[in-house]
């Protein structure tokens, strides 16, 4: 069995110290899970453990780390007959299935015959103080004993998401209530004007009208000092280039033409909002359909006003041909869309071993094994369902055939294979269609632009 690394020890020693009331904010792939289980040792078996953690890594990474590292606890996975087993040490359930009224009545039982630890892995999960998980995961917080959260992105959208999440590990130090948090360390401000909302309370309306005239919450460097010296000591980091010794990240961009008929659909949607195609009509209604449909086009189809595929073809696919025929070893091509992933395998599987991670896939654990094991060449997934918690070290290529706005599921996608194990250099191709909302989103998971910036450009014809 190899070593802990450092961080990992260190950790440990966090968890012990802060009574194993914590959070661990790691970057994906240096070993957060491993560190969780190290650490489960010290505890007195009578503890009984819960992890609540997405559905894609119950079994991928948790159960597998489990018998890889820490052979000896006991684990269940709930998901396997709908139902705990409290004889095991260890209980495993997904976020959505945590919100289910009976579930959270048997853990609350649970918790009284015996003590209780609550991990929750990507805590994210629960960054809106609106959600009913969190709503769910505060009340139950203070049944149990021992509490902690993992995170690589804890708050990739505003320091707003820290409140539930810490107030889960350490309740109330950021406030009881989320209005007070927001109104001490936030802002409202539009471009360069400021109104302070200290001391003060909007309602939902007054809020939304100001959102709609261009408002948002901020927070000034002096108030996110102090937000950041308030978790700090409940917070363990671990940043990946300085604890582990990994091989170099590679980006490319691969500059696509798009054919005739993309560049006309895509100039009348962007400037007309409609566009006829193949005698249907497709509408772009609003700003937000406008995006949606741009994306579409730049992937070589559309749904028309019927909810009918359209499609007329993208040179991305010949462009994955001709790569794909001149990489050595596994790859991973990242969609967004059922029809694109879809059409992308039937192409692909005439040359490769193919498996699809995607809302449809029936056989997830089946997949991501066979991909580990070499077994499927090429695996194609959408961020969703493949972008929490995997390792993928077998592999060292990604290609992003497209994306979407969202930072997190791009960083975590990339993370898949830049992680402790990875041996090669990783290579991270993007497909770009020239003089499109392609390069526009690129620049957003990038933070070389605001979603606001962004929807701005696309709206206003730039």
């Amino acid at each position: 069995m190899s070593k802990l690394y450092a961080h990992q020890s260190k950790g440990i020693n966090f968890l012990i110290d802060r009574g194993f009331c914590g959070a661990l904010i790691w970057d994906p792939g240096t070993g957060k899970t491993r560190t969780v289980l190290e650490s489960i040792k010290d505890l007195s078996p009578d503890i009984k453990i819960l992890i609540v953690c997405p559905i894609s890594i119950i079994e991928a990474a948790w159960a597998e780390d489990i018998r890889k590292w820490t052979p000896d606890l006991t684990y269940h996975n709930y998901h396997k007959g709908k139902k705990f087993d409290w004889s095991k040490r260890i209980n495993i359930i997904n976020y959505e299935s945590m919100r289910v009224d009976r579930n959270v009545i048997e853990v609350m039982k649970q918790a009284k015959l015996t003590p209780m630890m609550c991990v929750c892995d990507e805590s994210s999960k629960f960054k809106s103080p609106t959600s009913k998980i969190t709503k769910v995961l505060l009340k139950l917080a203070p049944q149990f004993k021992f509490r902690l959260i993992l995170s690589g992105t804890p708050t990739p959208n505003s320091e707003l998401e820290w409140w539930s999440q810490i107030n889960f590990v350490s309740p109330y130090i950021l406030h009881e209530k989320f209005h007070h948090f927001k109104n001490t360390y936030f802002h409202l401000q539009r471009g360069e004007q400021v109104t302070s909302s200290r001391g003060c309370y909007l309602t939902r309306q007054e809020l939304q009208k100001r959102f709609q005239q261009g408002w948002e919450y901020r927070i000034s460097p002096e108030a996110k000092e102090k937000l950041l010296d308030i978790i700090s000591p409940v917070c363990s980091v671990a940043k990946k280039d300085e604890c582990l010794d990994l091989p170099p990240q590679v980006d490319q961009i691969r500059n696509i033409e798009m054919n005739p008929e993309q560049k006309r659909i895509y100039k009348e949607i962007k400037t007309l909002l409609i566009s006829e195609i193949n005698g249907e009509f497709v509408v772009a209604r609003n700003a937000l359909t406008k995006l949606m449909k741009l994306r579409e086009v730049t992937s070589g189809f559309v749904y028309d006003d019927n909810g009918e595929i359209q499609d007329f073809g993208s040179r991305k696919f010949s462009e994955l041909d001709s790569l794909l025929d001149d990489i050595n070893g596994q790859v991973i091509i990242w969609g967004n869309y059922k029809y694109e992933m879809e059409k992308i395998a039937a192409n692909v599987s005439k040359n490769y071993k193919v498996g699809l991670l995607y809302s449809k896939t029936k056989d997830r654990d089946q997949v991501i094994a066979d991909f580990i094991s070499g077994k499927i060449d090429v695996l194609i997934a959408h961020p969703l369902s493949a972008a929490h918690g995997l390792t993928f070290v077998n592999c060292s290529t990604q290609i992003f055939f497209s994306l979407s706005y969202s930072y997190e599921q791009y960083d975590q996608a990339r993370a898949r294979t830049h992680r402790a194990g990875q041996k090669h250099k990783c290579t991270y191709i993007h497909f770009i269609c020239d003089d499109s909302i392609d390069q526009t989103i690129l620049d957003v998971v990038r933070r070389k632009k605001s979603d606001q910036e962004a929807v701005i450009d696309i709206i206003g014809g730039k």
